[in-house]
């Protein structure tokens, strides 16, 4: 799979585009990433069992942030947080949903990929050519990856991009 890292750089109002294409191989197998584009329902077992250690670290103010007071549960605390657990692993829950509670919880961005890292989800893939809200265009059949941890990128190749070229593309690309 190739990966395209670029750093865009503002100067006097003008971007240039300084960049390299990497040939890469992931430690992580394909069937060990979220799939974003699938609700949690729908996710295979080895995500599914990961995701439920996620929502394990639940506490009861993460319960109270979600809508589920202990108050509303005869005080109890245990019980809030089963719900607010249940809420989270819905069936029907988007990956986008239940990434940005965890964010929310903990007024921390990056707060849910944290947690999935720490319990075995390395990261996350999704539809190639897809872009945000696109999700309706033809399948190509690739993914795109989102590593959690760079180690476990392994970097076989580097192609440059040179200068002006680069200028170029990016002026003819839809960034």
């Amino acid at each position: 799979d190739l990966i395209t890292l670029r750093n865009i750089q503002e100067k006097g109002g003008l971007k240039k585009l300084e960049g390299k294409t990497y040939k890469v191989a992931l430690a992580p197998k394909p069937d060990e990433l979220l799939d974003y584009d699938l609700p949690l329902g729908q996710q295979n077992k080895f995500i599914k069992q990961r995701l439920s250690k996620v929502a394990n670290e639940m506490t009861v103010d993460d319960a109270i942030n979600l809508g589920f007071d202990p108050f509303d549960f005869g005080n109890n605390d245990k019980a809030a947080i089963n719900a607010a657990k249940k809420e989270m692993l819905r069936d029907d829950q988007s990956v986008v949903a239940f990434l940005n509670n965890w964010a929310v919880f903990r007024g921390e961005q990056g707060a849910g990929e944290k947690l999935l890292n720490k319990h075995g989800i390395k990261g996350i893939k999704y539809k190639a050519n897809q872009g945000v809200g696109a999700r309706n265009v033809p399948e190509t059949g690739k993914s795109n990856y989102v590593i959690f941890d760079e180690n476990l990128i392994n970097i076989l190749a580097k192609y440059g991009i040179v200068g002006s070229v680069g200028i170029t593309a990016l002026q003819n690309s839809d960034i």
